[in-house]
């Protein structure tokens, strides 16, 4: 495995490749995973998916849940539109989830900051772990926010790259509810994948 990672001159962006070389004999299914530890204290953000059959009538997203997982465990917010997981030291139970995110990007807001990834979606593709694209883990010392790439079948010899990239905003409140998310998160995200 290699990173290679680039730095933006002139905003707190940064570019990741995540790049994975078969190095074996035969071949092997594998998927990239772009796992980012975050800080105590913050919430993280995934949208739900969004494209959906013309007249609803056929599933749209893949929810992901680990044994371990309660769903009625308070630090989540299961809302209509986004997915909110609250990191709190006081609790020590782990909780884990995975989302088919399509939109192409989850976040983290802690401490006025917002920590944005945006990856690329690829519709069609099969997904590790039940679909997932996205995965949010925590426990009572941090935050996993995690992305993944589509399941690839690698030769020996050969490559796969999954892009990543993180941006980090100054000024921006921790989101309580899906308005919030909606009225400061969703507008400042949306501006970063038009750049």
């Amino acid at each position: 495995k290699e990173l290679e990672i680039t730095l933006d001159p002139d905003a707190p962006r940064v570019t990741v490749v995540h790049r994975m070389t078969n190095m074996g004999v035969w071949e092997i299914e594998l998927a990239p995973w772009a796992l980012s530890v975050m800080d105590v204290g913050g919430v993280a953000i995934v949208p739900q998916p969004t494209k959906a059959h013309p007249e609803g009538l056929l599933p749209n997203r893949t929810l992901t849940l680990w044994p371990y997982t309660n769903m009625q465990d308070p630090r989540v917010l299961w809302g209509e539109k986004y997915i909110l997981l609250k990191q709190d030291p006081a609790v020590t139970d782990p909780f884990k989830l995975g989302i088919s995110a399509n939109d192409g990007w989850t976040a983290y807001a802690n401490n006025n900051h917002l920590f944005v990834k945006l990856f690329d979606y690829y519709e069609g593709e099969p997904y590790p772990d039940g679909g997932s694209s996205v995965e949010m883990y925590t426990c009572d010392w941090m935050l996993e926010l995690e992305t993944l790439g589509p399941l690839t079948l690698l030769a020996p010899d050969e490559t796969v790259e999954y892009v990543e990239e993180w941006i980090l905003l100054h000024g921006v409140a921790k989101p309580e509810t899906e308005a919030d998310v909606e009225e400061q998160i969703v507008p400042l995200v949306a501006k970063l994948q038009e750049e």
